[in-house]
């Protein structure tokens, strides 16, 4: 039914086709084995989130798309390893960069950096990967339409450690 200022809809089944395009993205990766012992690996990702459509046979979604370009932009992510062999042993570093999807919001980003060391046998490897993440970001309780909200600005941190068991056969 229509009021004056709504729109509602039901579905007995609560479903709804629609599709998504997803946003354009260009990679392009570099690397490098040195000796047959090392390896460099750099990829550069550059991603048009403004590019990304909902699309339905029966709705338009020309507000929605609008909205999408209007509140997205151009972002990269730049990600970059390298491992070195020796023996039953592999030791590698590694770190990332992930800008922002937001016009409004350039600054923010995720930074991540990486070190590990696998073990290897015959049948059996075990791998010990550290992993810290920062990211920097605003956070809305809410944001509604003429009404000021004010962002936290927040930088956090956070340590993995994990390990992984594996079984060659």
């Amino acid at each position: 039914y229509f009021d004056t200022a709504n729109f509602v809809a039901t579905s007995p089944e609560n479903k709804y086709n629609y599709y998504m395009i997803t946003p354009a993205r260009y990679i392009g990766s570099l690397g490098f084995i040195i000796a047959r012992q090392a390896v460099i690996s750099l990829d550069a990702e550059f991603v048009n989130y403004a590019s990304a459509k909902l699309k339905s046979s029966d709705y338009s979604f020309i507000t929605e798309n609008n909205n999408i370009a209007n509140e997205y932009t151009w972002g990269y992510n730049l990600r970059g390893v390298v491992e070195y062999n020796y023996a039953n042993l592999a030791f590698r570093a590694g770190a990332a960069y992930y800008s922002s999807p937001y016009k409004d919001y350039k600054d923010r980003y995720t930074v991540s950096y990486n070190a590990g060391v696998r073990i290897r046998g015959e049948y059996l490897y075990v791998d010990f990967n550290y992993s810290l993440i920062n990211k920097k970001y605003s956070y809305y309780l809410y944001k509604l339409e003429n009404i000021p909200a004010d962002a936290i600005n927040a930088n956090q941190s956070a340590n993995y450690f994990t390990t992984t068991i594996g079984v060659r056969f």
